[in-house]
């Protein structure tokens, strides 16, 4: 089973590409345990990279906005170029 309530794929729009790199220090990204269950008082990886440990310890930061967080957000809301002005 699931240790999160599954939505019915019906009900869920579509999301739009946005011609973004993936982000792996998104602030959007959770971490890579976040969600896990714990197996022997450890938390279990709920998302893993397939571009070994650096990356994986990459996920899940909580600084702030990467530059294409910014970019990312301008292209959804049709402002692509203003978050050149837009302090990351």
């Amino acid at each position: 089973g699931h240790n999160f309530k599954a939505k019915d794929e019906n009900k869920v729009a579509a999301a739009k590409p946005t011609d973004q790199a993936y982000d792996y220090l998104s602030l959007m990204h959770y971490g890579p345990t976040s969600f896990g269950k714990k197996v022997d008082g450890q938390k279990q990886n709920t998302i893993e990279t397939k571009f070994g440990e650096e990356t994986q310890k990459l996920m899940g930061q909580r600084f702030g906005l990467t530059q294409n967080d910014a970019k990312q957000i301008a292209s959804m809301y049709g402002c692509f170029g203003g978050q050149e002005k837009f302090k990351v």
